[in-house]
């Protein structure tokens, strides 16, 4: 009885709470924003708590005065526009440290190998499940919680209007893809290769046009570094468009999204005299390119922010503010009107016209450091570090549409997988 005694006692050690944290992280992500903020602060005030600890010390000493400048530049840059915007979101700034604490408390947790292959277990099971209930939806017209589809997207278990379930595959899904990867014959992986199928064709189905475009390359990319064979990546390559050309083809929600989106990117004009287009819906499609679309404008407003605002941009949220001036009526796009939104919808267009030059140099800078951390490991060839590197890579790629850097959804993805990466990079992972 003592012995079981102890057991229970060593289980709920205060050490083991932040570790509880981080596994119920990826899950609070889809239960919402609520659930995500309540865990953010906690484990900032688990951060706290491990300054007394040595070990921490040094990771801090380590990377401290490359991460804290980026999250500094945030509150300076509202406070310094604090007179040209209203004030509400000034007192938010400070919580924009959450993703500052959320990075050194992962690293120092996770350096435990068996939390970490529990947490990746853990991402592993809320990607099949989110996967698996895109999957429910667009076939029952509801999810297992009741949530209906959307006439054109699927919201999977996030809820009414939250169209981002393939943004948390795309975005998590390699990542652990190395815990499919069974038989040291790469190619008889059949486990892999349906679990990266499956993943596929739930993002398809989510009408998430620039999800589907980061994880198609991220996959091809990490299959490329695993087996270095043009022929093998020809064929992944041809199997991901035949799926995708069926699903256009038989698909009348599909094919609405990518002819969508070609209108939108300005490619329709190139084969819309080939297939049966509407005039009406697409209108002068002939014409068009990407600046005339919603986001189109948006990268130019936000580009014409930065213009006047060049060394710390305007501060915090205040693209949304801003991009009402007058003064951006004139950019180059016809859809000029609807050139605003809460944020550019691009990371780092929204750098540029929110934290200015500064900013922008700044994550830069913490992109560089870890670049450095990467050519200085000696895990290179780890299967796992190499499917971190794919994940940052469709993360951080900057050619397409994307949420805010600095958001509770698309801002913790982009720290939990800095943090990932750098732990792998310092401390390895047993190819099991």
């Amino acid at each position: 009885f003592l012995k079981i005694d102890m057991k229970v006692t060593n289980l709920f050690k205060i050490e083991k709470i932040p570790f509880i944290l981080l596994i119920f992280f990826p899950i609070s992500i889809i239960i919402g924003q609520a659930a995500i903020s309540i865990n953010y602060f906690l484990l900032a005030i688990c951060f706290f708590f491990f300054l007394g600890n040595n070990e921490f010390k040094l990771l801090l000493k380590k990377y401290f005065f490359f991460i804290l400048p980026f999250f500094l530049i945030i509150i300076f840059s509202s406070l310094f526009n604090q007179d040209k915007y209203s004030l509400h979101n000034l007192d938010k700034s400070f919580f924009y440290l959450k993703n500052f604490f959320l990075f050194f408390v992962l690293i120092f947790i996770l350096k435990n190998e068996y939390y970490r292959k529990i947490f990746y277990y853990v991402i592993l099971c809320c990607c099949i499940f989110v996967a698996a209930d895109n999957f429910i939806q667009f076939f029952f017209g509801v999810d297992i919680f009741g949530y209906e589809k959307a006439k054109y997207r699927l919201t999977g278990p996030f809820g009414d209007n939250e169209y981002v379930s393939g943004s948390y595959l795309a975005k998590l899904s390699i990542l652990i893809s190395p815990l499919l990867l069974i038989k040291k014959n790469f190619s008889k992986n059949y486990y892999f290769y349906f679990f990266i199928f499956f993943i596929f064709c739930s993002i398809i189905l989510t009408g998430e046009r620039a999800s589907t475009l980061i994880f198609s390359i991220g996959i091809i990319f990490f299959y490329y570094l695993l087996d270095r064979k043009l022929k093998k990546i020809f064929i992944l390559f041809s199997l991901f468009a035949f799926i995708l050309i069926t699903l256009v083809t038989f698909n009348k929600t599909v094919k609405y999204k990518f002819l969508q989106t070609s209108y939108q990117v300005g490619l329709l004009k190139y084969f819309g005299n080939k297939i049966t287009v509407s005039e009406k819906d697409y209108p002068d499609f002939e014409n068009r390119n990407f600046f005339d679309s919603n986001h189109g404008a948006h990268f130019l407003t936000a580009y014409e922010i930065w213009k006047k605002n060049k060394l710390i941009g305007v501060g915090l949220k205040n693209f949304s503010k801003e991009c009402k001036n007058d003064d951006y009526k004139n950019i180059n796009s016809l859809s000029f009107d609807k050139r605003c939104s809460s944020h550019p919808h691009n990371f780092y267009l929204e750098l540029l016209s929110e934290f200015g030059l500064t900013g922008f140099i700044l994550f830069f800078l913490i992109i560089l450091k870890i670049y450095n951390i990467y050519q200085m490991s000696l895990f290179k060839e780890n299967i796992f570090l190499k499917a971190s590197l794919c994940q940052l890579v469709t993360v951080l790629w900057p050619i397409t549409s994307t949420g805010s850097i600095i958001s509770n959804f698309n801002g913790s993805f982009i720290w939990i997988n800095l943090a990932l990466f750098v732990l792998i990079c310092e401390y390895g992972y047993k190819n099991e």
